[in-house]
């Protein structure tokens, strides 16, 4: 004998008879079909399709309907890291002593060849798996002749941050100083959380490097440009 699998619609409030043999149904069973009238529309709710097998047991599987997903959530660089990155000793002035680095020139004057014994204290600093966290291309086609935007923000960081500014003790900083191995630094959801971490770490754990009065304005200029990147260092938001 051949067993044929049913497959039967239940609702809440009518449950559906099991599937049997085909062509082979009791009177009992026809009379209480009879008595609960045929099956009801799916509803809304979640249908259950059961198949009967030849060994007599059920299967079941729930049929969800598509779930809403609710409003899109913003790109994470809107918001940035999860928790703002608190500022602290660089543990690779060592190494870029040993490299013959100065500190106190901007990125452009180091010679090439200096500047890519570099390039893997980047890498660390801001946590990339790989050059392709600042330049274009894939490992293995990488190109290091594009002018991509994280370039823009590699040099304008050292530039700015590394030739102009100390630690709190006047001593000299390095990439990790702030980014302590994660590329995104601060969270942007909370502002006046941002806002007390910015004062509490950017302005009172750093000195400028001329001697000069240390504050917001070092940054974000006399007029605050709260956008530095665009607004002063006029690198576009394009990457």
């Amino acid at each position: 004998m051949r067993f044929v699998p049913t497959v039967q619609i239940r609702s809440d409030k009518h449950p559906a008879p099991r599937g049997a043999f085909v062509g082979i149904i009791s009177g009992a069973m026809m009379t209480l079909v009879a008595a609960c009238g045929a099956p009801p529309a799916p509803q809304a709710s979640a249908p259950t399709v059961t198949a009967t097998t030849p060994s007599g047991s059920t299967a079941k599987s729930e049929i969800s309907p598509t779930p809403d997903p609710g409003p899109p959530e913003e790109a994470e660089h809107h918001h940035g890291a999860s928790k703002n990155v608190n500022v602290g000793p660089s543990s690779m002035l060592a190494k870029v002593d040993k490299l013959g680095i100065d500190l106190s020139k901007p990125l452009s004057d180091i010679p090439l060849a200096k500047k890519k014994k570099l390039m893997p204290l980047f890498q660390k600093a801001l946590g990339f798996k790989d050059c392709t966290g600042c330049h274009a291309g894939e490992p293995g086609a990488i190109d290091f002749k594009a002018d991509t935007h994280d370039l823009k923000l590699a040099r304008g960081m050292w530039d700015h941050f590394v030739v102009k500014l100390r630690d709190e003790n006047n001593k000299r900083i390095f990439c990790d100083s702030c980014h302590q191995g994660e590329h995104h630094l601060l969270n942007r959801k909370d502002k006046d959380a941002l806002n007390t971490f910015m004062h509490d770490d950017y302005e009172h754990k750093f000195a400028r490097a001329d001697g000069e009065e240390h504050s917001c304005s070092t940054c974000h200029t006399d007029v605050f440009e709260g956008h530095i990147f665009r607004d002063v260092w006029k690198i576009s938001d394009e990457h």
